[in-house]
């Protein structure tokens, strides 16, 4: 009997596994490099709806804050607050109360805008209610609901630029950064 050739042998195996071998690591590089590629899709696409979702938040504040804004303009509010029978002392008191409600309905949105904005909001509020206080006190204890918003209209003559007015533009502007426009 004839003793096997372990040389032949051992290169029967190496001509076999080599090749297979070498099929293994390139199978298993490129499925690696291909599951990677696939979760960094993924990852781009989670953070492209957050963002989506993000903008979205950012624009209804934005579009909150500018409504706290028209409603805290002392014309809008003398049009929405002033009654037939409303002596100057209500009329102030109601203007100054929708001033605060709105101010307060409104905080939250400040976590979605610049603490710039917020700040110009803020002094918006003040602006508007030093108005509203500085046109009362040019009126008679007796005064009517007209003659408070005649001294009011007195006022914003006054003023360069409406506190209302002041914080729309700042509103517009980072809204079109934002916006990239």
């Amino acid at each position: 009997m004839a003793e096997p050739n372990w040389g032949i042998a051992i290169i029967e195996v190496i001509k076999y596994t080599v090749p297979a071998l070498i099929v293994f690591i390139t199978v298993y590089y490129l499925s690696k490099q291909f599951f990677q590629a696939q979760q960094e899709i993924a990852l781009i696409k989670d953070r492209t709806q957050n963002r989506d979702k993000t903008m979205t938040i950012k624009l209804q504040a934005y579009e909150r804050l500018m409504l706290y804004a028209d409603r805290m303009d002392v014309v809008n509010m003398a049009l929405r607050l002033n009654q037939k029978d409303i002596n100057a002392q209500d009329l102030m008191q109601a203007m100054l109360i929708s001033v605060q409600k709105e101010y307060e309905h409104n905080s939250a949105q400040q976590i979605y805008v610049s603490e710039t904005l917020w700040q110009v909001l803020s002094q918006a509020r003040t602006g508007t209610v030093n108005l509203i206080r500085a046109a009362y006190e040019n009126c008679k204890t007796e005064a009517t609901s007209q003659d408070f918003l005649r001294q009011l209209q007195n006022k914003m003559q006054e003023v360069k630029l409406n506190p209302a007015d002041q914080a729309k533009l700042a509103l517009r502007s980072e809204a079109a950064t934002v916006l990239n426009l």
